[in-house]
């Protein structure tokens, strides 16, 4: 073989052999750059999830205060307006039902 024949070869081998080698190298760059990728989103969901969990506390707390003021706003009118109608049947009773 002359030297054009053997710098031929030797650059077919060479050549994709490096292709090959960048690669596996782009591959597992971009494996370690996923699972990186896959950390960080499991842990914005994991601190999504509290602030979420906390924020549905809240407004629980805050919608059972409001419950509970509307509970009593109602049975304060209710108590109110029986002591009312109560007020009226005896006076009705003392009008019309003279005892």
């Amino acid at each position: 073989m002359n030297s054009i024949q053997i710098l031929t070869l030797a650059i077919a081998i060479v050549f994709p052999a490096v292709g090959v080698m960048g690669t596996i190298a782009a591959v597992l760059y971009n494996n370690r750059r996923l699972d990186d990728l896959k950390g960080d989103t499991k842990s914005q969901g994991d601190s999504l999830r509290a602030d979420l969990k906390s924020q549905t506390d809240i407004l629980r707390a805050d919608m059972n205060r409001q419950f509970d003021s509307l509970k009593k706003h109602l049975d304060d009118k209710i108590d109110t307006a029986f002591a009312h109608m109560e007020l009226l049947l005896k006076l009705h009773e003392a009008e019309h039902h003279k005892k």
